[in-house]
């Protein structure tokens, strides 16, 4: 069950993080970024978001993560790359005469697994999806 835990973990890594453009006003540009490691006696990764955001009205982020885990089923660890990059557009801007936010944004995440046995065999293991979306929101100045 931990092992589980820390793959959700590690996945969660490689969701994208914005320049936070939801905070800024117009006119701010702003920069962000995360990182992180995990590790036990079945899995272990790291990985890291980077974003920025221009002029509080576009956000362009990218996410690398790479981890490993102990398959016991293959005979072989298996490990994987996944890269994330995205982008958001504020089409309405919270400030002292609108009340809410909107923003739509999309991004892809493309992810390659290997060990030796797929190796072994001349098999790939890649996969890739490509999602859109959009969010309201509405913060709380004081």
């Amino acid at each position: 069950m931990k092992s589980l835990f820390l793959i959700v973990f590690i996945f969660v890594l490689s969701i994208p993080i914005y320049g936070q453009g939801s905070f800024l006003d117009k006119g701010q540009n702003g920069f962000g970024f995360s990182a992180g490691f995990v590790t036990n006696k079945d899995v272990s990764g790291f990985g890291g978001s980077l974003g920025y955001s221009v002029s509080g009205i576009f956000d362009l982020g990218i996410s690398l993560t790479r981890f490993g885990f102990v398959q016991q089923l293959l005979g072989s660890d298996i490990s994987a790359i996944v890269i994330s990059p995205d982008i958001t557009f504020y089409i309405l801007k919270q400030d002292d005469d609108m009340p809410i936010s909107f923003s739509i944004g999309a991004d892809y995440e493309w992810q390659d697994y290997s060990n030796d046995v797929l190796k072994e065999n001349n098999i790939t293991q890649t996969g890739g999806y490509f999602s859109i979306g959009g969010s309201f929101m509405s913060i709380v100045r004081t």
